[in-house]
């Protein structure tokens, strides 16, 4: 093979793996993220009825890991039509700062061909007192090859949460 012919195909594949993923991030640099966070459940926006229970999951885990303090939501505690006013509540219970709110809207394997999996989330970090927006991300990841549906979200919601640290830090 060629050198041309062989830059070539390696040109597709990068521009082939850059397309695999990709993130979206806002920040507000004057809006510290320090202090315990109240993790509440995802909204599922999918046909995957455990979409949310293992997003939730992979996210507390993630922030655990990257030095955040964790609270979970007390899922006895949340009225269906009141969810945010119940959310401040159990913050200032908890002296958690913030509530963690995140969306799945992608949580499958496609049906092309590969059948690879494919995620999408958003968070939004939300000051608990005041409701107000301090910083909020989105991510999606598509899997290659033999990778799993649980592997990809954990690069999607590891990609945000980078994200978040690498706002935090700037802002201090």
């Amino acid at each position: 093979m060629n050198h041309r012919a062989l830059s070539l195909c390696l040109a597709g594949f990068l521009i082939l793996l850059g397309g695999c993923a990709s993130t979206l991030s806002t920040s507000k640099k004057t809006s510290p993220i320090q202090g315990a966070i109240l993790l509440a459940p995802y909204v599922n926006s999918t046909d995957d009825e455990h979409a949310g229970t293992a997003l939730t999951e992979i996210t507390g885990t993630t922030l655990m890991q990257n030095g955040y303090d964790v609270y979970n939501v007390d899922q006895n505690k949340i009225a269906e039509d009141d969810t945010l006013p119940d959310l401040k509540q159990q913050a200032s219970e908890k002296n958690a700062t913030y509530i963690v709110r995140g969306v799945v809207y992608e949580y499958r394997y496609k049906t092309d061909l590969d059948g690879d999996p494919a995620v999408g989330i958003t968070l939004r970090v939300e000051h608990a007192q005041t409701g107000k927006l301090v910083w909020q991300g989105s991510s999606s990841q598509v899997g290659i090859g033999f990778s799993s549906l649980s592997s990809a979200a954990q690069e999607a919601v590891s990609d945000l949460v980078k994200k978040l640290s690498h706002a935090s830090s700037k802002s201090k």
